[in-house]
């Protein structure tokens, strides 16, 4: 059922992906003073709050089909986002002061790799030969992708 729900999603996001060309196409013929406009922006508006809507069902369903088949995955998302997010709540804020932007440049870096280490660790335990070694090389391309971002 939630595999169902989540293909009708994504074929309405791809779907709706090519009505946001059409909409691009007539926003640059429509002119300020135009009857139209008015028209133009009330089905452009619907367009968002419904991509928005379809784009909330489709994050949840993955987020539950995620928890259900992977959820060493799920869980690694997860993390890295939170310890991604975090420093930028506490900055945009004004709260931190430098020791603590320092803190969280060396943290976000080795805490995120320790997230990644220990929950391809946690599910390896089950694992057979061939799947441990696909895990091993996730596990460091999960690494080399999350370094490159995080450094650069």
């Amino acid at each position: 059922m939630r595999k169902k729900i989540i293909d009708i999603c994504e074929t309405a996001i791809i779907i709706m992906a090519k009505f946001f060309i059409l909409f691009l196409v007539m926003g640059i013929f429509i002119d300020k003073g135009s009857n139209y406009l008015h028209l133009y922006i009330f089905f452009v508006s619907l367009y968002v709050i419904i991509l928005f809507i379809v784009s909330l069902i489709f994050l949840i369903g993955t987020f539950f089909e995620l928890f259900r088949e992977e959820p060493s995955t799920l869980f690694l998302a997860l993390s890295a986002g939170c310890l991604l997010t975090l420093p930028v709540v506490f900055s945009a804020k004004g709260l931190s002061s430098e020791s603590m932007k320092a803190f969280y440049t060396v943290a976000v870096g080795i805490g995120t790799n320790i997230v990644i280490d220990s929950v391809f660790k946690y599910v390896e335990i089950d694992l057979t030969a061939n799947q441990k070694e696909f895990l091993i090389k996730k596990s460091a391309y999960m690494k080399m992708i999350f370094n490159g971002i995080y450094i650069s």
